[in-house]
């Protein structure tokens, strides 16, 4: 998804067609990005449409010279996420949270139905910013850069952080007694 100077001013000022491309190039990652987070479709595809009506009022706000069309609708995607975890607080939103890491070799196509409730447990130990974190490097497969931009952290910070998020999530596992073979 690299777009030219001339694609990047034209979405700038509101280029219907330049928004098309971007809603068909970010539709299906965004969806996965809150389905994971919120584990429903309706809810899911809520705050897609929420986020898409975001993007397209503030298109003209997009600042290319201080991040890429990518890391900008991530950043609006995690506070539009933020916003409305916060509102369905009060009426016992469930999230799950899911991971998929190669470093700690869980291999979520073959295991998911299996182990979804054990890495929806182990998950929710971590605090929001570790799973934020996992999230956008793994699920919605972002680089250090990217995950920083939308973060507002170093990428060096965020490099040791998610070395320690793995770790704390082996030694989650490893507490609930599941085997480091079968992670």
């Amino acid at each position: 998804m690299k777009y030219t100077k001339d694609f990047i001013d034209t979405f700038k000022n509101g280029n219907v067609e330049s928004f098309n491309q971007v809603f068909k190039d970010f539709i299906d990652p965004l969806y996965q990005f809150c389905y994971f987070r919120l584990n429903s479709k309706e809810d899911a595809e809520d705050l897609v449409e929420e986020i898409f009506t975001k993007i397209f009022k503030n298109m003209c706000n997009f600042d290319d010279s201080k991040s890429s069309i990518k890391t900008w609708i991530y950043s609006i995607a995690r506070n539009s996420l933020i916003d409305f975890i916060r509102t369905k607080k009060d009426q016992n939103l469930e999230l799950t949270d899911h991971i998929e890491d190669d470093q700690i070799n869980i291999n979520l196509e073959a295991n998911l139905a299996m182990n979804a409730q054990t890495l929806k447990l182990a998950f929710q130990k971590l605090n929001e910013s570790e799973r934020q974190l996992v999230e956008m490097r793994f699920i919605s497969d972002m680089s250090y850069d990217e995950i920083s931009q939308v973060m507002g952290k170093n990428s060096g910070a965020l490099r040791v952080s998610m070395t320690r998020t793995l770790s704390k999530l082996k030694q989650i596992f490893k507490d609930m007694g599941i085997n480091e073979s079968n992670i």
